[in-house]
């Protein structure tokens, strides 16, 4: 499979999961989701539509749902081809950054954005934008800019207790950057 048609088969599977998930959170929390077309969400408008709900039932109907969100060969490549930050492996993935910013991000209030730029990983230069989301549990945004030949992507990651939205632009006007704060501003992770 090229590229063109491994990123056309994420974005039409994004579209499924989504009404799929859509259904669900209707029938179990009585939100009013399916009304609109799926393309006019993004996963973090779907997920908090339930904010108030038990994080503890929305993720178990999620992860039943979704399972992983994508496969780990869709995964693998969505982190090769989109300029992403995280790496697919243990302690640098984004259920291990969120595992660490959780308690902290517990004591702010709202939503929590990081931008920065990062410093050759995996040889991928780009501005990203991340974004925290406070719904029935903390859910991560991670916007990352591509070039104009790569299409843009929405995906879901569900692993390990944590949820991860990835969705790429083509253009930084597309993101909204006011509040700027570098993320590792050395080019490093968290240790």
């Amino acid at each position: 499979m090229n590229k063109t048609e491994m990123f056309n088969t994420i974005d039409r599977e994004a579209y499924i999961l989504k009404n799929k998930i859509m259904q669900a959170f209707d029938r179990t929390f009585g939100t009013n989701l399916s009304a609109k077309d799926a393309d006019d969400l993004s996963f973090v408008d779907i997920l908090m539509a339930v904010n108030n709900q038990s994080a503890e039932a929305v993720y178990a109907l999620l992860k039943r749902i979704a399972g992983h969100g994508v496969s780990f060969k869709q995964k693998d490549f969505l982190y090769e081809h989109t300029n992403m930050l995280f790496l697919n492996e243990c302690g640098y993935d984004f259920e291990d950054l969120m595992e660490k910013l959780a308690p902290e991000l517990d004591k702010v209030e709202g939503l929590v954005r990081m931008d920065g730029v990062p410093v050759d990983i995996k040889g991928n230069q780009g501005p990203f934008q991340i974004i925290c989301h406070k719904g029935p549990f903390w859910i991560l945004e991670y916007v990352g800019i591509v070039p104009k030949d790569v299409p843009v992507v929405e995906a879901l990651f569900v692993q390990n207790g944590q949820v991860m939205v990835l969705r790429t632009e083509h253009q930084k006007k597309e993101i909204p950057w006011e509040q700027i704060i570098n993320l590792y501003p050395k080019g490093g992770l968290p240790s």
